[in-house]
């Protein structure tokens, strides 16, 4: 009656999984890596842009000004690709608790 409108939560194929996966990290050791990712690339990112605004202002000085956006623009590509990477483990973390969930593996454990 009550209970019968519910979805039914299907327990994904084990074939469809590679043999890398079942050898993987957990999913929360993804998402904490992921966690990592975005606070580099976040840190990268605000130190890069703020060295670009910097090099704006040395508009008198051409010689100090060039290197200082160059190197302004490189550390924000590296926090882009550290934000990307925390993406790539968030989507491995998903499928890592799919394989644990329809595995069996992931549930409460009670300790009596």
């Amino acid at each position: 009656m009550f209970g019968n409108d519910l979805p039914k939560i299907e327990k994904p194929d084990i074939n469809q999984f590679s043999g890398s996966m079942m050898r993987s990290k957990s999913s929360g050791v993804y998402l904490q890596s992921a966690s990592k990712n975005f606070l580099i690339g976040t840190g990268l990112f605000v130190v890069g842009a703020s060295a670009v605004t910097l090099s704006a202002t040395l508009l008198n000085d051409y010689n100090a000004q060039q290197p200082v956006l160059i190197l302004g623009g490189l550390t924000s590509l590296a926090g882009l690709v550290f934000s990307v990477k925390g993406y790539i483990d968030i989507g491995k973390a998903g499928k890592r608790l799919n394989y644990e969930i329809g595995a069996g593996r992931a549930g409460l454990v009670f300790n009596w």
